[in-house]
């Protein structure tokens, strides 16, 4: 279904940020996840929702260009064409080789039916809200870190037409890895960011979002200054980004995806900001975690904080072998389920194969998983633990 934009005018303030009042209404973080009451205010902002359709090719509406001279719309209109069906194309392989086959397993899932923390913790995300959501869709919060930059919005009729149509390329090539192995690679993201639109992992959540037919509430900057600010306007020096959306057409209480640009490594962490942002993890209370291609990095002792900080605080993780080490989850007292097959690392990180986690799995004999995402994509094997406390 298609939704039309309001005028250039309600486009500028909506980039600028949302007023006072509505801004008092927007969701904030609370420690105790499970006994929120939805959040259905402020109402979806049109220009917001549009700009999150234009990024993924779902939508021009002739508003967004009421100010444009009549040859800037024309053109720009005969290039989106191009790249809706392309985009399209892209989307539905995408949904039919992975979304619907994970989408299935997770509903079939018992963590899907039992009631739990309402935060998602994701650290070393990048921009991955896709694969983030798609297996928790019951949590109302996401949080990722990461050490890339949040980004920024920007206005569409202050660039050439050719400019717009090599932002949306762009933006659809650094999806390229996330799609086709299920992860996103920093280095590719450090390239592809630093382009003048396409500069953080704003645009990649909101890319998802819009395909996902999500409407969004406001966009808000986080700012760090004797502590974390989240209801700042989002701008070049914003240290992350918080986002509110809800499902569009439906009684959806209102979500919240929230990016920290943060080094999390434990000397990272003992930084002002590392702890400011330590400290408000902690807030959070219960959450549910999940790794995915995270570069084995919570095996090694320069990244204990966040990996203690996680073991405390999660009732559940669903991560592949990249996440918390094996025997650290058991020595934890979580209970670990073995899902998928595993028997190998690819080899940049063939140090860090578990021979213990191989042999479970030999024991076990797991059923082979019905998607395939993670390092060992390429090799038509995935692999899950689902960790829970008893």
């Amino acid at each position: 279904m298609r939704i039309g934009f309001v005028g250039l005018a309600l486009w500028l303030s909506a980039c600028a940020g949302e007023s006072k009042k509505e801004t008092e209404t927007a969701a904030s973080a609370k420690s105790d996840q499970t006994a929120v009451e939805p959040n259905y205010g402020p109402k979806a902002d049109r220009a917001l929702t549009g700009f999150a359709r234009f990024i993924s090719c779902m939508d021009l509406d002739s508003q967004l260009l009421a100010s444009a001279p009549a040859d800037f719309s024309a053109k720009l209109n005969d290039q989106y064409a191009v790249l809706e069906t392309y985009s399209d194309e892209k989307w539905d392989r995408l949904q039919s080789r992975v979304g619907k086959a994970i989408g299935t397993w997770v509903q079939e899932q018992p963590y899907s039916q039992n009631q739990e923390p309402k935060t998602l913790l994701y650290p070393f995300a990048g921009g991955d809200f896709y694969y983030g959501h798609l297996f928790n869709p019951r949590q109302d919060t996401i949080i990722m870190l990461g050490l890339e930059t949040p980004g920024t919005l920007f206005d569409l009729t202050r660039y050439k037409t050719d400019t717009l149509t090599a932002y949306l390329k762009g933006l659809e090539k650094s999806l390229f890895f996330p799609h086709q192995l299920g992860f996103f690679r920093t280095k590719s993201m450090a390239n592809d960011f630093q382009t003048t639109l396409l500069n953080g992992t704003l645009h990649t959540a909101l890319y998802y979002m819009g395909r996902m037919g999500y409407e969004i509430h406001y966009i808000k900057g986080v700012s760090a200054d004797k502590g974390l600010n989240f209801e700042g306007e989002l701008g070049p020096e914003s240290m992350g980004v918080r986002v509110g959306y809800s499902q569009f057409g439906v009684n959806d209480p209102i979500r919240e995806w929230i990016y920290l640009s943060q080094d999390i490594s434990n000397g990272g962490l003992q930084t002002p900001k590392g702890q400011w942002v330590q400290s408000y993890l902690k807030s959070r209370g219960p959450v549910v975690s999940f790794f995915k291609a995270a570069s084995y990095l919570l095996h090694e002792d320069y990244f204990s904080t966040i990996r203690d900080l996680c073991l405390d605080q999660s009732k559940r993780i669903l991560q592949d072998d990249s996440g918390i080490p094996y025997s650290v989850l058991k020595e934890e007292g979580f209970a670990v389920r073995l899902l998928g097959e595993y028997h190998r690392t690819i080899p940049l990180f063939s140090n860090n194969l578990q021979e213990d986690l191989k042999q479970a799995y030999a024991d076990q004999h797991p059923a082979s998983l019905p998607f395939n995402v993670g390092y060992n994509a390429q090799f038509h094997e995935c692999n899950l633990q689902l960790a829970t406390r008893p």
